[in-house]
């Protein structure tokens, strides 16, 4: 089947759609960055692939996953950098990925994060409160 796949230029063609969406995505989800982060996000290895590092030099890294709960109780999925580093990374960073969803759910999350992103940066106006902002109001 995969002989006949490739035969017939079908899986080629598959491909090229492949990379075309994922193109498309990626390009989605740095606009929606750019546009919603307000500037709190420093893009990274956005050259291919399906994931993005977006760095937050802005954020301490304990307050990183007080940024995931808020991300995700609006529906946000975004995970931490540090579990594909050896040691420690310089900063806060997050994976962001984008190879499973529209380029329009994609320019949701965006906005979404960037909600949070700036709820997090103005948190008393210091944003290594805001994991305890965050626990404070259970």
């Amino acid at each position: 089947a995969l002989a006949e796949l490739m035969a017939s230029g079908r899986f080629e063609r598959l491909v090229r759609l492949s990379a075309r969406a994922l193109l498309q995505r990626r390009d989605a989800l740095q606009a929606g960055l750019a546009a919603h982060g307000g500037g709190l996000v420093e893009v990274a290895g956005a050259s291919a692939g399906m994931h993005l590092t977006a760095w937050l030099p802005w954020l301490p890294p304990a307050a990183l996953p007080a940024l995931i709960e808020a991300a995700a109780a609006r529906e946000v999925g975004i995970y931490p950098i540090t579990p594909y580093y050896h040691s420690l990374p310089p900063r806060a960073g997050l994976l962001l990925g984008y190879a499973g969803l529209a380029a329009t759910d994609l320019g949701e999350a965006s906005q979404r994060l960037g909600q949070v992103l700036a709820a997090a940066r103005s948190s008393r106006g210091n944003a290594a409160h805001f994991g305890q902002n965050r626990r404070s109001k259970r």
